[in-house]
């Protein structure tokens, strides 16, 4: 073996078990807190618990320490931090509602319902809460009783009239999504305090008062059943009331709840609502919602924009304005494209945001004229400000050859500083590279005399990852004589190496980020060099460069792919006898496509969460687009149509929880390997390819085990073919 086992062991426990940041939420008064995701107590899954990053220390302070772990952290104008994780008493499923106060380590519990909640928003003392309510509910005490009732019966069917059924690798419905409003109390300890004490003061006097009525009625029949349940319906019209905030329900319009944005001012909610239209099958409407009435008013509809979706990014601080994204629909006559605009709630008037940017991205308000966001670019990523008059912003972070990358943007701070200890805004990010995992980050704002800014190291709470090895850049001139460019990761010995080429999924995607499944370093660890391609229908480099592979996705991101590999290969330091060829989802569609296109040229080929066949793919998917914008070009560039010419083995990998690229995906692969392809048997008649099936997995693969489990079987699947190694099962596969 040419690497270390004992390295890649290393390399990959490390990984795996690795503290990794999430997310990032931050204040008007310059606190900032971030998700954290660490192996939980067994060691054998992850939990999020919620960290603080004190301003001027280098040491995060653990704030929450839930069993199950806490997540979905919201601060508001004073630094309040709420949050989401479950009951330690179990009462309820879902998740129930913290607050966490400054002072104090004990988290008191705002709210906890049936079902839970699945996100919150705060604006000013208004917190807001989405949940899934009882289709036939009315009030929450209907949702409670119904709910029970459906768990009670154990009834898991669900009747749907509207399409998608399922989404990613959940199952949809059946409840409907609805936005629970309270308001907060000027003093949540002292409310929570006098909260409890009325509690205690009810509970006692419905003791005494239960006490006196057994006395009166001894002898006579109760309301309660020969097994002591109590049977009163009030019974279950009171679950729920015992809270500590007054929750009002603010109903959605009809359809699917796609995204919302509560307003700065509290006043008002935009939802982003998918609802089913001909022909498209999807579309999105952009509503207003009164938080006080609950009148709702329309401000887009599917055609606003003929041939475009527009979805909610975000609202102004002085509520007036929004950011919406206008994404143009890919069909066989158009490619995929996004761009910014600013619409005025009130008037409705559009104008596009910084019409000569040639990226993509989703802006972020700073103050009321300037807006800040995140970007691809050419295999790294910017960070851009500018105004709402500008052409384009200016780069304030990362750039072309840099290898940063920056997500998950906050701001801190506020332009209207007249509130007491409020800073001036900045942005917070997490950076990281292809090597480098996510870090919090806080980067300074230009001002109007000096351009330059300063990017701050913050406390990280992550771990650092042992990622052994180099990074170089490969250039290649593509075809159409457009350059072209991959990431190379390298052992540190001068090699010649085994080379095995990961094709990125999206298929609009850039190889420039840090990834705990895809990452190269345990492969590097086994002695591979790792081609990271980016293809046509990249992002990061201009919309020309979707355009060159939208309308063929097995043409020129194939031979984009094939020109970078041929290039990395001619180097002194990579065998070219020893190649394989790796990716998932589109990758996967790309890997099953090189399978039939080159023969024995790859040793193995690895395919993940793969696209086989474009047609029954587009009839089972939950993507709604994919069936009408494939069905020409997959007569020509469907994989299943070259399945005789496979001859080289393949490890095919499937969830079946993946409902994005479906299963039966998978299935189709593993049947035509063994019927149609002309991958030659073994003297007894068996095939080298080989299915390795996650039964409760969906298209990534997320459990502790499950993941290294993913990492083994690929690795020791390009050790036996392409090192002629034998290579051990891992015990845990049974």
């Amino acid at each position: 073996m040419r690497g270390s086992l004992e390295t890649m062991n290393q390399t990959l426990q490390t990984l795996l078990n690795a503290t990794r940041v999430t997310g990032l939420e931050a204040s008007a008064n310059g606190r900032v807190v971030a998700t954290v995701q660490q192996l939980d107590a067994d060691g054998t899954g992850w939990q999020s618990q919620i960290v603080e990053l004190p301003k001027g220390s280098t040491h995060p302070r653990t704030l929450t320490r839930h069993e199950k772990g806490a997540s979905s952290p919201v601060l508001d104008a004073r630094g309040r931090l709420f949050y989401m994780a479950s009951n330690p008493e179990g009462a309820k499923a879902g998740s129930c509602i913290w607050h966490l106060p400054q002072a104090s380590a004990s988290p008191l519990l705002l709210g906890s319902r049936p079902g839970g909640f699945r996100s919150l928003q705060v604006s000013k003392s208004t917190l807001f809460a989405q949940a899934g309510m009882h289709s036939q509910a009315s009030t929450e005490a209907e949702h409670a009783e119904y709910s029970r009732s459906r768990s009670t019966m154990h009834v898991s069917g669900i009747l749907h009239s509207v399409f998608p059924s399922r989404y990613w690798a959940s199952d949809l419905g059946p409840a409907t999504d609805v936005i629970l409003v309270a308001e907060l109390p000027e003093n949540i300890e002292a409310a929570a305090s006098e909260h409890e004490k009325n509690a205690r003061l009810k509970k006692a006097a419905e003791a005494a008062s239960k006490d006196a009525v057994s006395k009166d009625t001894a002898g006579e029949d109760s309301e309660a059943d020969s097994k002591g349940n109590d049977t009163s319906e009030n019974n279950d019209a009171a679950e729920g009331a015992d809270s500590l905030l007054s929750w009002r329900v603010v109903r959605m319009p009809k359809g699917r709840l796609l995204s919302w944005k509560a307003a700065p001012d509290a006043s008002f909610i935009l939802a982003a609502i998918e609802v089913n239209v001909a022909d498209l099958i999807t579309g999105t409407q952009l509503w207003r919602i009164d938080v006080a009435t609950g009148e709702k008013t329309m401000l887009t509809d599917v055609d606003t924009v003929p041939g475009h979706h527009l979805s909610l990014v975000d609202i102004s601080p002085d509520s007036a304005k929004v950011v919406l994204n206008c994404t143009r629909d890919w069909t066989p006559q158009q490619s995929l494209s996004s761009s910014s605009h600013i619409m005025d709630i009130a008037t409705g008037e559009r104008t596009e945001l910084w019409p000569d940017l040639d990226h993509w991205v989703a802006p972020m308000w700073v103050t009321n004229s300037k807006l800040a966001t995140t970007s691809d670019d050419s295999g790294s990523g910017s960070v851009w400000f500018g105004s709402v008059t500008d052409a384009a912003p200016q780069r304030i972070a990362g750039g072309p050859g840099t290898g940063e990358v920056f997500t998950g943007l906050a701001r801190v701070g506020t332009a209207d500083r007249s509130a007491s200890g409020d800073e001036a805004p900045a942005l917070i990010t997490l950076r990281n590279g292809i090597a480098v995992a996510p870090h919090p980050v806080r980067i300074e704002l230009p001002s109007e005399a000096a351009h330059a800014v300063a990017v701050e190291e913050l406390a990280n709470p992550a771990d650092a990852t042992d990622q052994p090895g180099r990074t170089e850049n490969i250039t290649a001139t593509a075809e159409d004589g457009t350059e072209i460019r991959a990431w190379l990761r390298l052992p540190e010995s001068d090699g010649p190496h085994p080379l095995v080429v990961f094709a990125h999924g999206g298929p609009w995607g850039s190889w420039n980020a840090f990834t705990y499944r895809w990452n190269p370093a345990p492969f590097v660890a086994a002695g591979f060099a790792v081609l990271l391609p980016d293809p046509a229908i990249s992002t990061g480099y201009g919309q020309a460069m979707i355009d060159r592979g939208q309308q063929q996705l097995g043409g020129t991101p194939y031979t984009d792919i094939m020109a970078l590999t041929d290039a990395t290969i001619e180097r002194s330091d990579i065998d070219e006898t020893k190649q394989a060829f790796a990716g998932g989802s589109y990758g996967g569609f790309m890997a099953n496509w090189v399978a039939g296109h080159t023969g024995d040229r790859f040793k193995a080929i690895v395919t993940h969460a793969s696209l086989w066949n474009t047609t029954s793919m587009g009839r089972s998917t939950d993507n709604a687009s994919w069936d009408r914008a494939m069905r020409e070009q997959g007569a020509e560039y469907s994989p299943h149509l070259f399945a005789e010419k496979i001859t080289a083995p393949m490890l095919v990998i499937h969830g079946d929880k993946d409902y994005r690229v479906p299963i039966g995906q998978g299935l189709e692969l593993w049947h035509a390997l063994h019927v149609h392809a002309s991958t030659p048997r073994a003297a007894d008649g068996s095939l080298p390819h080989r299915y390795l099936y996650f039964p409760d997995e969906g298209h990534w693969i997320e459990s502790r085990g499950n993941a290294e489990v993913w990492y083994r079987t690929f690795i020791g699947f390009l050790q036996e073919h392409v090192l002629g190694e034998e290579a051990e099962k891992p015990l845990s596969l049974g």
